[in-house]
């Protein structure tokens, strides 16, 4: 959840950003998802452990949240990514959003993808018989300890019937968030937060085009969820005009 590791200074963040204050919250589900071939013959991070599994990871650039997240859910299972290449395997970067990196495994050049589920996971399980390797509570407590990660369930049969066959417990990093620094002023920071949910609908446009299956962002967008789970504290101004701005909206489009 790197909005926490902004604030404080802790994961891939070389200094403490506690100044940081948020505005409004666009929801989107963003779960990390580790699916690995089916013929590999493996269903848990321990198992790749255990047997050395030559896993050919794609997943996105080191520096950005999903490859931090994937690095840090090895590490959690004692796996380095240096070790990882002396069973056979290694990352396979793939810089940019998941499809990139379900094309290196359809083209053969990955086992494994690690990168945001839900939608950008489709075409990967509509084309190889995948399974998802779920993550264990000690791991998801420790992240979330470490680095404020949530936790979230892919839910069975997502993708089709039994596809997964069950909940896999994975690492939930949801939701994009409009920021501030603390010093913004509270006109700036109340005309934002206005703006954000009154004209949502321009927001909307930018992405209504898109079937629902391949939209980044959950639509419509509802103004009771634009302040909830956001991370870091709520500007005072925002904060304050939470409840006024949801009521004008509710009234403005009844």
């Amino acid at each position: 959840f790197r909005r926490v590791l902004f604030r404080s200074g802790s994961g891939d963040f070389e200094r403490a950003y506690p100044a940081v204050r948020a505005i409004a919250v666009y929801p989107q589900k963003d779960w990390l998802a580790c699916a690995v071939r089916e013929d590999l013959g493996v269903g848990s991070f321990e198992e790749v452990r255990s047997r050395q599994v030559p896993l050919k990871i794609a997943t996105d650039s080191r520096n950005t949240g999903v490859g931090f997240l994937t690095e840090q859910v090895l590490k959690a299972y004692g796996i380095e990514a240096e070790e990882l290449e002396s069973w056979g395997g290694g990352i396979v970067t793939a810089p940019g959003p998941v499809r990139r990196s379900v094309a290196k495994m359809l083209a053969g050049e990955a086992n494994a993808v690690c990168h945001e589920a839900w939608k950008g996971f489709r075409p990967l399980v509509e084309a190889v018989a995948v399974r998802f390797l779920p993550l264990s509570d000690e791991v998801l407590s420790g992240l979330a300890d470490a680095f404020g990660y949530r936790r979230t369930v892919i839910p069975a049969s997502l993708y089709g019937p039994g596809l997964p066959e069950r909940d896999i417990p994975v690492v939930d990093f949801s939701d994009w968030i409009l920021l501030a620094h603390s010093d913004v002023s509270d006109e700036l920071a109340y005309l934002a937060a206005k703006v954000a949910v009154e004209d949502r609908a321009l927001f909307e446009t930018l992405y209504m085009g898109q079937e629902p299956e391949d939209r980044a962002v959950d639509l419509p967008l509802y103004p009771e969820r634009m302040w909830r789970d956001a991370g870091v504290p709520l500007h005072p101004r925002s904060e304050e005009h939470t409840s006024e701005l949801q009521s004008h909206v509710r009234i403005s489009y009844a």
